[in-house]
């Protein structure tokens, strides 16, 4: 699984934080209690200021409700933010994104990799072409003089011995 992004695990630790305080209420299903930002920043560690911009999202989507005076906003966890803390909706939807992306930079890079071995061929096959190429010229080369010439001997003195 990949992991998610850290917008998606706020999302999903705030509703957690507010998941394991409605069960511990008489109705779970229903909580009356909210909690405080501060104290889900003290119980997950996650900045005060993160948290505040996340709740928000939930809030939006109906997931949480939210009520807020001078001091702090005060949350509480609706029947939309239990269903999608149960089947972890965020880490879902954000494991997919980061895997979308990669399956993006992967059709994107692909071809690119694929033509760059392609020509990276193509350029070692051309000179090997050429080097045999040579080697062969060389070879015609050499037997086409007769044996004597090579030996640095002139052509000359050969007649006449």
């Amino acid at each position: 699984m990949f992991r998610p992004s850290e917008s998606y695990v706020i999302r999903h630790r705030i509703l957690k934080v507010l998941f394991e305080s409605a069960q511990k209420e008489e109705n779970p299903r229903y909580p009356q209690n909210r909690i405080s930002l501060a104290q889900i920043s003290k119980e997950t560690n996650i900045p005060y200021a993160k948290l505040n911009i996340y709740h928000e999202i939930l809030h939006e989507e109906n997931e949480i409700d939210c009520k807020h005076n001078q001091e702090d906003h005060y949350l509480l966890l609706l029947t939309k933010g239990r269903q999608s803390y149960i089947y972890e909706k965020y880490l879902k939807i954000g494991s997919k994104e980061k895997k979308d992306y990669l399956k993006d930079l992967f059709a994107i890079f692909s071809p690119a990799i694929a033509i760059t071995m392609a020509l990276t061929s193509l350029v070692i096959s051309t000179l090997n072409y050429i080097e045999e190429a040579n080697v062969i010229s060389q070879h015609k080369i050499s037997q086409s003089f007769p044996k004597k010439m090579k030996a640095n001997k002139s052509p000359s003195t050969e007649y006449y011995h």
